[in-house]
This record gives structure tokens, C-alpha cells and sequence, in this order.
């Protein structure tokens, strides 16, 4: 048994400091065993899914479950701190001033009268001017060589897609981008329509009608993740009230179940009607 009572942080500083004492307690010996058998890589998978959750959060707008998500994403952030320094030997100190000093250095057009940033993209190019003289150096010959494999398809797409107009690859208009994103469509449609068709080429086809999807979404400033979210839970929302309004009719739609398409249309219609009536109150 560790003796221990928790008194509140008079102050940030404080508070990170009590939250590092936790959980450093819990990996010591007379802690929990769970936390003494956590690794870098299971916090790193930990926090991953806490981004997740977060953004859920975040989406549905419920400010506990925010407060209550954005707690699990710094306690798995400080609990990787902590293996770090037990397994690595890496202070914790060495990391934030690591942050500290990045944040400093890359935002000259706020510390120092040198450098103008007259707006967000003049920022973002401030910011990148100096992360290239910084950190780690690049494949030269894979322009992409910084964005990390690992990180989930949508999430490198954007990535990519940023630093592929951030090079001036981009279109000049908007109706350029609709216009390459309707292209990719018709083009699935070709393959589509053309049997039998060829599994690698409809891969390919449907990857590009994605991949220009998500363009779209990177031109007018959007998160591809974030938007997909919204319809997700915009879909699961009026799908659930579809069900529930045809089992009223004592029409069960479960998995499996087989119906006429014009009566699944027509629950389909008044579920969308009434979720937005329901949201038009609430808002």
C-alpha cells in the first residue's frame, strides 16, 4: 500500500506535477501491476484510441464527456512521459523544454520583430521555413519521407495532401477540384459498368475516387476525419430512427431481414425529416 492523499494543484504547473507523482507511483513497485507492465508502445496505442474517443466527444458536443476524454488523452500523454524516463532514461524535464524551445523558435513572426505573419497561411509558411533548417533531415529524393507510415490512411492522405499543395500543387479554382473529384467518379463508373472489370484497376479507380474526396475536403481547409464523423454519426442517427419508426408499424429491420426498397425509402425519408426537426429544437 502506497500512502498517499490527493490534494488539488494550486495551479497548472501543480497540477501536472501531481498527475506525473500518480502515475509515477502507479508504475512503482508497490504500485499497480497493470501500470509497471505498460510500454512505450502501449501508451502510444492507448492514447491513439483516447484521440479517437476524444474526437467522439468532441463531435457529439457533451462538455463532461470532453473534460472526461481530454483527461484520458493527458494522463496517457504523462504516463508515456513517465515510462520514457524509467525505461529510456529521458526526463520529462528534456521533453517539454525540447517543445518549449520548438515553439519558440518556430513562431519568430510572434517573438521577435524580424518576421511578418500577416495571416494563417503566411504563419503555416513561417513554420515550415523553419522546421526545415530544424529536427530531423529528410529523404531527399521521397518528398513525403516526414509523414510518419504508421499514422492511420486518412490521416496520411491529408498529410500528403497538404505538403503536395504546399509546393503550390494545387488547383487554381474550386471548380478545378469538383471537377477532378466528379472525373474519378465517372471513371469508377467505366470500370463499374465494364464486366467483368478488373480487381486491380476498380482498387486503383475507387482509391482515386477517395483520395479526390478527401482533396476536396484539404482545398476548402477541412479535416477529411472530422467530416467523415459527422456524416458517420448523422447516418447511425437517422438509421436508428428509421428502425424505430417502422417497428412502430411492427416492421423489425434487423440484419438479415428483407423488405421492399420503396418502403425502406419511405421510413428513410421520415426518419431524416424527423431527426432534423429534432436537431432544428434543439439547436
Amino acid at each position: 500500500m502506497i500512502d498517499y492523499k490527493y490534494e488539488k494543484g494550486r495551479n497548472i504547473g501543480e497540477a501536472f506535477g501531481k498527475l506525473f507523482e500518480i502515475l509515477s507511483l502507479l508504475r512503482s513497485p508497490e504500485g499497480c501491476p497493470w501500470d509497471r507492465k505498460e510500454t512505450p508502445e502501449s501508451a502510444i496505442a492507448n492514447l491513439k484510441s483516447e484521440l479517437f474517443e476524444a474526437l467522439d466527444e468532441v463531435v457529439r458536443g457533451d462538455a463532461d464527456g470532453i473534460v472526461e476524454e481530454t483527461g484520458d488523452i493527458l494522463l496517457n500523454a504523462v504516463m508515456l512521459m513517465v515510462i520514457l524516463k524509467d525505461v529510456k532514461g529521458i526526463d520529462p524535464e528534456r521533453i517539454v523544454d525540447a517543445t518549449c524551445k520548438k515553439l519558440v523558435s518556430r513562431h519568430p513572426h510572434v517573438f521577435t520583430k524580424s518576421v511578418k505573419a500577416a495571416n494563417s497561411d503566411d504563419a503555416l509558411q513561417v513554420w515550415n521555413s523553419v522546421k526545415k533548417t530544424e529536427g530531423k533531415v529528410a529523404d531527399k529524393d521521397d518528398f513525403f519521407s516526414r509523414i510518419p507510415k504508421s499514422c492511420g490512411t486518412y490521416e496520411r492522405a491529408g498529410e500528403v495532401l497538404d505538403k503536395a499543395i504546399g509546393a503550390g500543387f494545387t488547383w487554381e479554382k474550386t471548380q478545378d477540384v469538383l471537377d477532378q473529384a466528379a472525373s474519378e467518379i465517372e471513371e469508377v463508373r467505366q470500370e463499374i459498368v465494364r464486366q467483368p472489370f478488373d480487381d486491380n484497376l476498380m482498387d486503383m479507380e475507387i482509391g482515386d475516387m477517395i483520395f479526390s474526396a478527401l482533396a476536396v475536403a484539404r482545398y476548402v481547409r477541412k479535416d477529411p476525419e472530422t467530416c467523415l464523423r459527422k456524416s458517420l454519426a448523422k447516418f447511425e442517427k437517422r438509421f436508428n430512427k428509421m428502425r424505430a419508426e417502422a417497428d412502430k408499424d411492427g416492421i423489425r429491420i434487423e440484419k438479415g431481414s428483407k423488405f421492399p426498397l420503396d418502403v425502406l425509402d419511405r421510413y428513410w425519408r421520415d426518419a431524416k425529416r424527423l431527426v432534423d426537426e429534432e436537431a432544428a429544437a434543439g439547436s
